[in-house]
């Protein structure tokens, strides 16, 4: 066998123990629905909620991408609470609001253009055929900002988020409150 397969093969055989080891990732605050569940299938989400195992094991390419995915996710998050001073991973609670849901922001910091305000930072890695369509289209999927504004509606922060509800029609074409825009 050659150095590089082994190589390979130690790599593989590591991230595969970790993620077997890590087991299902639970949800911040013990709710059956957490928000990064937004614009999954029903079947996903209904089969997440009731803790059923995954039946298909992870393939190693996939399993290469998640991780590539979280270390850049996480270097990204310290940039930001090092330049930007923002915090980092806090939990939200959505069932006050009537829902079964909670999650973890990926980062909360202060307007620097208005300091009354706050900002929700999530951050989404894709595929680059996946951000390909996102830069061609301009705007993120319609699931990233529900789960951004899902967390700002559910962020206990004393100050008001700035989120752009009417323009993304994110509740079944009216804004939050059942008006139309």
């Amino acid at each position: 066998m050659a150095d590089s397969t082994r190589t390979l093969n130690a790599y593989f055989t590591y991230l595969s123990k970790r993620r077997d080891a890590e087991g299902p990732k639970p949800t911040a605050l013990g709710t059956s629905g957490r928000g990064s569940m937004a614009g999954s299938c029903s079947r996903q989400i209904g089969l997440q909620m009731l803790e059923v195992p995954e039946s298909d094991p992870i393939d190693l390419k996939t399993l290469l991408a998640f991780h590539i995915g979280t270390a850049l996710h996480d270097m990204t998050q310290e940039a930001m609470k090092d330049v930007w001073d923002m915090r980092a991973e806090e939990p939200v609670d959505l069932r006050p609001l009537g829902f079964p849901i909670s999650g973890n922001i990926d980062g909360v910091y202060r307007d620097p253009d208005d300091p009354t305000k706050y900002v929700v930072w999530e951050l989404k890695s894709k595929t680059s055929f996946g951000f390909k369509l996102a830069r061609e289209s301009g705007e993120p999927e319609k699931h990233e900002v529900a789960q951004a504004a899902m967390y700002a509606l559910g962020h206990t922060q004393p100050h008001p988020f700035d989120l752009p509800l009417q323009r993304h029609k994110l509740w079944t074409g009216s804004n939050h409150d059942g008006t139309d825009p």
